[in-house]
């Protein structure tokens, strides 16, 4: 069994129909990677996204996410924070 697998079995037994695996995507190859990878094992998620305005690329990756969740009836949330510049990392967590 691979690393994946071995992450599928384990959180499957914990989520049945009515309850929803809540995911926090970046829109980065990673989140979208896990996200694909959620998805195709049709696990009942929900997606979202936390655009902290801090680069320009960040709009474009929240469009990505939308795009791929809307396409494929994933529900989506996003939010925007304005987070100052100079404490950015401590006040993110």
């Amino acid at each position: 069994m691979n690393k994946l697998d071995s992450i599928l079995a384990n959180l499957k037994p914990h989520l049945t129909t009515n309850k929803a695996l809540i995911v926090s995507v970046s829109g980065g190859v990673d989140s979208m990677s896990l996200l694909h990878f959620l998805y195709q094992n049709k696990l009942n998620i929900v997606v979202v996204h936390f655009n902290h305005l801090t680069r320009p690329e960040t709009v474009k990756e929240a469009e990505l996410v939308q795009s791929f969740c809307e396409i494929r009836k994933i529900p989506f949330y996003s939010f925007e924070l304005s987070v100052p510049q100079s404490n950015f990392h401590h006040q993110a967590h």
